[in-house]
Parts: C-alpha cells; structure tokens; sequence
C-alpha cells in the first residue's frame, strides 16, 4: 500500500486517495459520530489530531472564543469543533471555504435537535479547523 494513499486509525486502515465525494463525506460521518480519527489520519499526519486531545482543549478554551455566548455549555458547541477537527485531516490541501459546504451538511446532519445553527457553529468548526491546520503543518 503506498504510504501517501493509507490512512491509518486505531483500528484500520483506510484508503482515501482517489475517494469520490460521497465516500469522503461518509468518512467524515464516521468520524464525527465515532470520535475516532478513522480514514482521517493519514501516514504523514499520524499522531498529530488527537481527537481525545483536542476535545479537552476545546473543553478548557471555548468560552473565552468570541462567537461563544455567555453560560452556553461546550457540548452546544463540541460536534462543531468535532467536524472542524475531523475535518481537516479528511481534506489536506483544501481551504476550509473549499471545504465548507461539506462541513456544514454533515453538521446540519448530525446536530439533530441542537439550536445551534449553522451560522454560529461554522466559527467554531472554522476555529478547530485552524487550529489543527497548524498541527499539520508544523
């Protein structure tokens, strides 16, 4: 298997080089609603998304974020950092405005009855997906 094509988690491995769309978006989902790094987490960024770590940063640091209203909880804002994070890893080389409509549908997907809309959530997704662009690009 050719090390830039393998995406490697802590339970398989996953091709992602080559995936259609519709198999990319469905990674993420699985991603995002397993919390695993599942066909995001290619060789060259192994070990740098910690979804365990970036969910306890994103616990610690939300509130202090401008977009964050004052006594919301962070689990009204976590599947939004969720899907940034995952996010990133499942589309190197992509812009998150490039990324975005995907994005957005999975969290419209997965928010199920969450009164956080899009608008408010695309800040944090947008913010967890800096921050780990930063990761993966150090």
């Amino acid at each position: 298997m050719n090390a830039e094509t393998k995406a490697t988690t802590k339970t398989k491995t996953v091709r992602t080089s080559g995936k259609s769309a519709a198999a990319k978006r469905e990674l993420l989902r699985e991603a995002v609603m397993t919390h695993t790094v599942s066909a995001v987490v290619g060789p060259a960024t192994a070990g740098k998304i910690d979804p365990d770590a970036e969910k306890a940063y994103w616990r610690l640091n939300f509130s202090k974020r401008r977009y964050v209203d004052p006594g919301v909880p962070f689990e009204t804002y976590q599947l939004a950092y969720r899907i940034g994070y995952m996010g990133r890893g499942l589309y190197p080389g992509q812009t998150f405005d490039q990324a975005e409509a995907v994005l957005a549908k999975e969290y419209e997907r997965s928010r199920g009855t969450s009164g956080l809309a899009w608008g408010k959530a695309k800040q944090a997704t947008q913010d967890a997906w800096y921050r780990v662009g930063k990761a993966l690009n150090a």
